[in-house]
Formats: structure tokens, C-alpha cells, sequence
């Protein structure tokens, strides 16, 4: 059973419902805005598929890509192979990646710091963050919030990837723990072959929120300045906080 991390057939069922370019609320519209006028190298964080950094490249930029999943790395390289397009790909746990003052920039969209649920975690990778980032450089990191999450609802899916192959997905939304702010599902992954079932996973996965406090709170002592909150990528209409971007310097 996994924990907050991306096997074979989570992998395939994100790819498959995210592909590369995917927009999330926006998000990479808003993180365009802010890349395009650098010259330097940038790190995406948890690049997954290359959801985002595939768009980033297809720009110009220069974008590494570090995830703990290999499962979702080899999906990545062959996205990038299938766009002609080239980007270092980094197989590691981010409490253990720094590249003393390389990246002009290092991103972390689509909540994925909220699957880092132990708060000391965080603190080790924003230190991190901070050592890798060269002067002036600046992070932007999507924190998420559970605001459709209802404890007790249960969720199916079928993913049907071809003519042969399906992936049914069983969502469980389990509970929420006020007091540790974080709210915890199950995902059940079955997959299907004409018909046949022949690979099942289970997938835990945690999400930890944060107050606003909080957030500027931790990357003032990891050393950031100029730290703005960014609520729902700027968008006035959104009435729920969905999202808060947080932007800060080195």
C-alpha cells in the first residue's frame, strides 16, 4: 500500500486524465506569467507527467524536473520523447536534492507540497529550496484546500484507456483531522483486460493544509523575502480559496 506517492496504475490514470498542457484552475497560464522573462534554469518539484513543465519547455525555458516517483518519471521521459523535447529528469526525495545556487526559479504547482505531511518535511525542503535558488531567485509553490472534501463520500470511476484496457478507480473520502489539518482518502486503482481483472492498487493519500500564517511563517525562517500570498491565481470571481500561491525571494 502506497502513501502519498504515484505507482504504476495511479500514474497511468493521472496521465491519461492530466496530460501534458492540462490547465488546472489556470494555473499554467499564471506561472507562464511569471517564468517567461527568465534566461536561467528552473526546477519544477514534483513534475509528475510534465503536466506543467512540457508547456514550459514548448516556451523555451530551461526546466528540470525532480520526483520521487520513477513510475511517473519513465510516463514524464516518454512524454518528453513524444514532443521532441528535452528537460534533466531527477529521480530523488526533494529533503535530499540541493544545487547550491542554480535555479532562478524552483515551482511546486497543483498542491503537491500538500502531500508532504509531516511539517519538519516541509522545513527541510523549503531550506532546500532556499539553498538551491541563485540571488534574487524565487519560488512559487500552489498551497491547496480541501474545500470540496466531504468525509464518508465514496467515489467510482472507469477509465477506459482503449479497446482492451480500463482502470476503475474507487475514490474514499475517509475523514478530516481538524487539529493536524490534514484530510485523509483511500484510492483503489483495479485494472481491467478484456474484461479481466488483473492489477490492484491501493493508495493512501494525505493532504495537509495550511493557514496563511503558517505559510509566511515557514518561509521567513527558511530566509525568504518580498513573500506574497496569491489567493486562486489572482482570480476575483473565485469565491472559495481553493488555492494560495506563495511567492517568495532569496
Amino acid at each position: 500500500m502506497n502513501k502519498n506517492n504515484y505507482s504504476s496504475l495511479s500514474s497511468i490514470v493521472y496521465d491519461f486524465t492530466k496530460p501534458p498542457g492540462t490547465n488546472s484552475d489556470g494555473d499554467i497560464e499564471f506561472y507562464k506569467s511569471y517564468l517567461l522573462p527568465l534566461e536561467g534554469k528552473i526546477l519544477e518539484a514534483g513534475v509528475g507527467n510534465g503536466r506543467m513543465s512540457i508547456p514550459l519547455l514548448k516556451y523555451g525555458l530551461s526546466v528540470d524536473g525532480i520526483d520521487i516517483s520513477k513510475e511517473m518519471l519513465d510516463i514524464y521521459k516518454y512524454n518528453l520523447d513524444k514532443q521532441k523535447l528535452s528537460g534533466k529528469i531527477i529521480n530523488m526525495n526533494l529533503k535530499e536534492y540541493v544545487s547550491d545556487n542554480y535555479y532562478e526559479a524552483i515551482i511546486m504547482p497543483t498542491g503537491s507540497v500538500c502531500m508532504i505531511e509531516e511539517v519538519e518535511d516541509l522545513k527541510i525542503i523549503l531550506n532546500n529550496f532556499y539553498k538551491s535558488l541563485s540571488n534574487n531567485g524565487f519560488i512559487l509553490i500552489d498551497f491547496i484546500y480541501p474545500t470540496t472534501f466531504k468525509p464518508g463520500s465514496y467515489h467510482k470511476t472507469n477509465i477506459q484507456l482503449d479497446s482492451e484496457n480500463s482502470i476503475e478507480l474507487n475514490i474514499n473520502h475517509k475523514s478530516i483531522d481538524w487539529s493536524k489539518q490534514v484530510a485523509y482518502s483511500t484510492n483503489q486503482y483495479i485494472q481491467f483486460q478484456n474484461g479481466k481483472e488483473i492489477k490492484t492498487e491501493i493508495q493512501n493519500f494525505n493532504l495537509r493544509w495550511y493557514s496563511e500564517n503558517e505559510i509566511k511563517m515557514l518561509a521567513e525562517k527558511a530566509g525568504y523575502k518580498s513573500i506574497e500570498l496569491i489567493k486562486n491565481y489572482n482570480k476575483k470571481r473565485v469565491l472559495n480559496l481553493n488555492t494560495i500561491t506563495l511567492f517568495a525571494k532569496k
